[in-house]
């Protein structure tokens, strides 16, 4: 009995469309809204994990937010016309620091759990610096286009050609980064790829 109990609770709703118009265009897309909110703060033996706002996490309603668009049309001489855009939720910054049990110890009045009946003690613990999903790059934004040609080669036989434009805008959304406090921290390593 820990006193409390963990929860993990979604809200949210979804919305889609799916829309003919014209000579055979379509409109295809969906908006969802929604997040988790985490109720962790339960003390066993990391008293880091039961610090306030580090445990009970309720992520802002931007970070559960994303908007996905399909755009088709078809042109004149066999031609179609295509965009695809995506609208979704930077990926959080964390800040973890590892920290050694010589570090702890004094100010928790033991070895870490880790340590056992060690006589010496080499165990570390990662501790968030930053809330949990509290922080988060900027939103991520992408658009593709794409001119589709269709061949006939023949009566049964087709080639389909296709030019593509991926991320129209060049966009150099962060996608993945260095969580460890430090002096590296933050340094980018992976990022949408560019036009």
């Amino acid at each position: 009995d820990f006193g409390r109990e963990r929860t993990r609770v979604y809200n949210g709703v979804d919305a889609s469309v799916n829309l003919r118009f014209g000579q055979g265009g379509q409109l295809s897309g969906g908006l969802a809204v929604g997040r988790f909110a985490t109720d962790d703060c339960v003390v066993y033996d990391s008293p880091q994990d039961g610090r306030e706002g580090f445990c009970n996490v309720t992520p802002p309603w931007s970070a559960g937010t994303q908007l996905k668009m399909l755009l088709v049309y078809p042109l004149p001489w066999d031609i179609a016309a295509s965009a695809i855009y995506q609208n979704a939720s930077g990926i959080p910054v964390l800040a973890q620091q590892v920290t050694t049990n010589a570090a702890i110890a004094p100010s928790l009045g033991r070895n870490l759990a880790a340590c056992g009946t060690a006589a010496v003690c080499n165990a570390n613990v990662t501790i968030d610096l930053i809330r949990p999903q509290s922080m988060y790059e900027p939103r991520q934004q992408q658009l593709d286009l794409r001119l589709s040609r269709l061949f006939r080669l023949g009566a049964a036989r087709r080639l389909r050609g296709n030019f593509d434009i991926y991320n129209l805008f060049n966009a150099s959304d962060v996608l993945a980064q260095s969580n460890t406090y430090g002096a590296t921290w933050r340094n980018v390593s992976s990022i949408l790829t560019g036009r």
